[in-house]
Formats: structure tokens, C-alpha cells, sequence
């Protein structure tokens, strides 16, 4: 809808505001969870999105306008079903590999069962007419170049995302109300600096602008991992700060580039490929990211979040 709405000299502002949005529900998600979990406690948290849900469904059923449709297009069933039966033994397998042995039966037996289904997967999408992922995109350069390095990006999103909150709760001792705060440092940094991003792409294009927001993330993550031993909340804001810039710097024209790399009448694929990244980065960032959080001797791993504690 994005591409259909803006200009091609004006995509990037317009993924930035996009990207804006998307930073305001990232900083309220977790200050308002923190206050439920805080308060009334952890399983209140899941009602929280139900009335935010049928609002939204009202307001998008008066207002979004029907983007144009490919004729003949047919929803490919075989693929869809490959590719959750790929993608869903691999993440248990990177979730809980390291609690059931990475040499376990089990362990062993479903990486097999994602190695087979990924081949399947693939064999399918090449034959069929209307895959559910057109491998055929990925001959454009620039296309798989900002896949990849969204990938890439939300991978490391999504580590940050599990660890920060334990990080600050059992290694700082701050109270869970507080930690949805201190999480939303990120995101607000994001939301203020993300339009400008967008802005910078359109003018200087997407090469500088994604790189410069890559490397203000790597250095404001590499400065978290080094201050978290012994950092005090104040001091960790800064390279939060960093990092939230460098996402906002980095997403819009990324976000971007993928879109325009696609004629206007796969922007739909191209869409589809974006929301891809960012879903499948952030999971695999997190089922990976999830051997990180131990008890700090060796034994298991976190793995509940109770009312108020992380157990």
C-alpha cells in the first residue's frame, strides 16, 4: 500500500514514518507490560492486544484502500504446509537444543526433519506455478542483498530484545514496572530519529544511510555486552541510545530498497518479503539468543517469566 501510495523519490520518508509507528507500539508494548505484569500480574499481559485488535480491524476496514490484485494467482496449500514443517522443528531445535543435548536423539532427529522438509520446501516452490515464496526474486541483486541484511539486522534485533529485559531484572535488580521502561529507551530513539532516517535515503540513497545505522547498532550492541557486568542503568542508556538510532537509520532505507528493487506489481511479494525478515530474524534471534539466558553456573536455562520474576 506504501508503494501504491507514494512516489519512488519519496518511499524512504514514507517507510520512516512506517518505521515511526511501528517504534511507538515497540515503546509502549513493553512500558505497559511491565505496569501489568507489575501490578495484576504476567498472564494479564495477553489481553492487553484483543481491544487493540478489534480497533484497529474497525478503523482499517473504513479507511485502507484494496491495493491492485495479480489476476489468476492461487494460494500455494502444499508450500505453506513445507515450510511450517521446515521452519517449525528448526526453531525448537535452536530453542531447546541446548537443554535436551545438542547430540540427543531427539535433537538429531528433528534438525533431520528440517533438513528434508527445507529440501522439499524448495523443490516445490521452483515446480509450482504461484509459489508461496518466488525463489525467482532472488536473482535480483539488490532484492536478496536487503533481505539478507534485514536478516541479518533482526537476528541481532531479537537477541536484544530477550536479554536486555533479563539483564536488567536479575542482574541490576530492577523491578519489572521499571524494566518496561528502561526497554523502551530503544524504541523512543527509534521513533525520533526514524523519519530522518527515511529523509536521508531519499537524498543521499539507501548505501550510506543502511550502513551508518548498521554500524551505530553493532558498536551500541558490542558496548552493552562490554558494560554489563558491572554497568548501572544510567550508564547503559547511552548505548541503548545508539542502538535505537542506528535501527532508525538503518530500517527505512532498507525497508526501502526492497521495495523499489521489485516492479510496482510484486510490491505485494516485496512486502511480504519485509515482514518475512523481520519475523523470522527476530524469532531466530530469540531461539538462539535463549542459550544466552542461564542461571550463571552452569545450570538451566531461563525459561518462565512468572508474576513479577524472571524464574
Amino acid at each position: 500500500m506504501l508503494v501504491a501510495a507514494f512516489p519512488r523519490e519519496e518511499r524512504g520518508k514514507a517507510m520512516g514514518v512506517n518505521v515511526t509507528m511501528v517504534s511507538v507500539g515497540l515503546m509502549l508494548g513493553p512500558a505497559l507490560g511491565g505496569l501489568i505484569t507489575g501490578t495484576v500480574g504476567w498472564r494479564y499481559v495477553f489481553l492487553l492486544p484483543v481491544p487493540m485488535m478489534f480497533l484497529a480491524s474497525i478503523v482499517g476496514s473504513r479507511i485502507l484502500r484494496e491495493s491492485p490484485r495479480a489476476q489468476g494467482e492461487r494460494f500455494d496449500y502444499i508450500g505453506t504446509l513445507l515450510l511450517a514443517l521446515w521452519v517449525v522443528p528448526l526453531f525448537f531445535v535452536l530453542n531447546q537444543g541446548s537443554k535436551v543435548g545438542w547430540g540427543s536423539d531427539q535433537t538429531l532427529a528433528l534438525a533431520a526433519v528440517t533438513v528434508v522438509m527445507l529440501a522439499a520446501f524448495l523443490v516445490v516452490q521452483v515446480k509450482v506455478a504461484h509459489p508461496v515464496v518466488a525463489l525467482s526474486v532472488f536473482r535480483n541483486r539488490g532484492f536478496s542483498l536487503a533481505v539478507f541484511i534485514a536478516l541479518l539486522n533482526f537476528i541481532a534485533f531479537g537477541a536484544t530484545l530477550l536479554l536486555l529485559p533479563f539483564m536488567l531484572q536479575n542482574q541490576m535488580g530492577l523491578e519489572v514496572t521499571k524494566v518496561g521502561l528502561v526497554m523502551a529507551v530503544i524504541s523512543l530513539s527509534t521513533l525520533l530519529f526514524a523519519p530522518m532516517g527515511g529523509i536521508l535515503s531519499d537524498r543521499f540513497g539507501p548505501r550510506l544511510t543502511v550502513t551508518s545505522g548498521l554500524l551505530l547498532r553493532a558498536a551500541g550492541l558490542i558496548a552493552i555486552g562490554l558494560l554489563a557486568s558491572g554497568a548501572t542503568v544510567s550508564v547503559l542508556m547511552l548505548p541503548m541510545v545508539v542502538v535505537g538510532v542506528g535501527q532508525a537509520l538503518f530500517q527505512p532505507p532498507n525497508a526501502s530498497a526492497m521495495l523499489s528493487a521489485l516492479p510496482p506489481n510484486r510490491a505485494g511479494l516485496a512486502g511480504g518479503f519485509l515482514a518475512l525478515s523481520r519475523t523470522f530474524g527476530v524469532g531466530l534471534g530469540q531461539a538462539g539468543g535463549r542459550g544466552g539466558v542461564h542461571d550463571g553456573g552452569g545450570g538451566s536455562g531461563v525459561v518462565v517469566v512468572g508474576a513479577g520474576r524472571a524464574t
